[in-house]
């Protein structure tokens, strides 16, 4: 039988499902450990926040809290924080 032709062609590997679903924390997002040690806060803490909507630029992306790092400076640290 063997590999279809499309498979045996192919150059790259595809993700794997837990890179599709969860894709790494950049510079422009981060996850809810940086925030807890920004606000230096339990972990336990700052889920419970983020549930509760009181985490600025926080959002689930599939089971996982990303937060934006500029929208989370501007909101604890004003304008000069976000640069």
């Amino acid at each position: 039988m063997g590999m279809p032709a499309a498979n045996r062609e192919r150059a790259t590997p595809p993700p794997n499902r837990q890179q599709r679903r969860h894709p790494p924390p950049t510079k422009d997002v981060e996850g809810l450990r940086w925030v807890a040690d920004q606000l230096n806060l339990s972990l336990n803490t700052v889920y419970a926040l983020a549930r509760s909507g009181s985490i600025p630029g926080a959002h689930k992306w599939g089971a996982q809290w990303r937060v934006s790092v500029a929208a989370f400076l501007k909101a604890v640290h004003g304008d000069e924080g976000a640069a």
